[in-house]
């Protein structure tokens, strides 16, 4: 049997937590002719990522809001969080390594997190337990990278100034 130690992954979240969560309903809205309106799920999500100072840490932060594009008059409830990560490497990795491993781990990490966290927060309201779907991330990453592509900007980590957290 292996050990733990060589079953860890070079990438490890050191701490995660909500930025913010925002939620409220619109009654005449929500409480529709048939009853309460539909509370399937129509969101947006984006992504952040920020390199520390020293370079070991990134800030990994997920965007996730609902009802975005519908109009505030006509939104049966808004609901808007942010969850971010704290992510180090255990390993010296390659640039590509370090930015792929953020791409394609961190950010669908913090989404298998978001997902319960949004579903009881949600589960005592008039909407009813919202439990956001599983999603297929390497379509998120393709269509992102096309949308960075055309603003002619590279898709990773960034160096910020000063402390971050």
């Amino acid at each position: 049997m292996k050990q733990l130690k060589q079953l860890l992954s070079a990438l490890q979240v050191k701490k995660y937590f909500i930025e913010s969560f925002n939620f409220d309903i619109t009654p005449k809205i929500l409480y529709a002719k048939n009853g309460l309106a539909s509370n399937h799920p129509i969101f947006s999500l984006d992504h952040n990522i920020r390199k520390s100072p020293a370079g070991k840490e990134f800030l990994v932060s997920l965007f996730i809001e609902f009802n975005k594009d519908i109009p505030k008059d006509k939104r049966p409830y808004n609901l808007a969080i942010i969850l971010t990560g704290i992510f180090e490497f255990s390993d010296e990795l390659s640039k590509e390594q370090t930015d792929s491993m953020l791409l394609y781990n961190a950010i669908p990490l913090l989404y298998t997190t978001a997902r319960p966290l949004i579903k009881d927060f949600t589960e005592n309201t008039p909407v009813g337990g919202i439990l956001i779907p599983t999603l297929n991330f390497k379509e998120y990453f393709k269509d992102k990278l096309v949308a960075t592509k055309k603003k002619g900007k590279p898709i990773r980590a960034k160096q910020t100034k000063g402390t971050i957290w």
